[in-house]
C-alpha cells in the first residue's frame, strides 16, 4: 500500500510530494515531511484517504 500513497502523492498536481514522507502500519498511513503550505497539508489527507486499503491517516506535516 505504500507504494500506491507515493504514487497518489507523486502524480497530485497540487502536492509537492519530494519531501513527504509515508509510513504504513496494517491500514494506517502516517505522513511526516515539509510541504509549502497549509493547503498541501490538508490535500495530501485527503488523497491518501481516498486510497483503497486506507482506514485512517495521521499527518504529521509541516510548512518548512
Amino acid at each position: 500500500m505504500d507504494t500506491a500513497v507515493v504514487e497518489a502523492l507523486t502524480v497530485a498536481g497540487d502536492v509537492d510530494a519530494t519531501y513527504i514522507f509515508v509510513t504504513v502500519v496494517d491500514t494506517g498511513v502516517t505522513l511526516s515531511g515539509w510541504v509549502a503550505t497549509t493547503e498541501e497539508i490538508a490535500r495530501a489527507s485527503v488523497i491518501c484517504a481516498a486510497i483503497a486499503g486506507v482506514a485512517g491517516v495521521t499527518n504529521r506535516l509541516q510548512i518548512g
